[in-house]
C-alpha cells in the first residue's frame, strides 16, 4: 500500500480556492499599508521653500543670449528639450504626432477586396 496518492479534483479545487483567498488577503493588506501614506497637496505658498528660477537668457553652458537669432536657434530649443525631458521623461517633441496609420490600398480596393492593409509610419517633421 502506497502512502502517496494522486490529488483528486476536489483537492485541487480546494487548493486553488485557498490560494486565491490567500492572494486576496495579501493584496488587501498591501492596499491598506499603501493608503497610510496619503498624498496631501500643498495649497499654502508660505510652505514652499525658497527657490530661484534660472535665467531664461543664459544657455546651459553659461553663454548669454545676445540676439533674437541666438534665442530661436539655440536657447529656445534648449528650453523646449529641457521642459520635455522634465515633464515627460523623454524628448516627445520630435514625435509629437506619434505613430500614424495609413492605408496601403485605395478606397475602391478596400470596397471590392478584403479589409484594407494598414501600415504604421511615424510622422516626419
Amino acid at each position: 500500500m502506497s502512502l502517496h496518492h494522486e490529488p483528486t479534483r476536489k483537492t485541487m479545487t480546494r487548493f486553488a480556492f485557498l490560494t486565491a483567498v490567500l492572494a486576496t488577503i495579501i493584496m488587501l493588506q498591501a492596499d491598506l499599508f499603501a493608503q497610510e501614506k496619503k498624498f496631501e497637496p500643498n495649497y499654502d505658498e508660505a510652505k514652499v521653500p525658497p527657490y530661484t528660477l534660472p535665467d531664461a537668457l543664459t544657455m546651459q553652458d553659461g553663454r548669454k543670449v545676445d540676439s533674437a537669432e541666438m534665442w530661436m536657434k539655440e536657447r529656445r530649443p534648449e528650453l523646449l528639450e529641457l521642459f520635455s525631458n522634465e515633464m515627460f521623461g523623454k524628448d516627445v517633441l520630435n514625435n509629437a504626432m506619434g505613430p500614424v496609420w495609413m492605408g496601403t490600398k485605395t478606397a475602391q480596393q478596400a470596397i471590392t477586396e478584403a479589409a484594407p492593409e494598414m501600415k504604421r509610419i511615424f510622422a516626419q517633421q
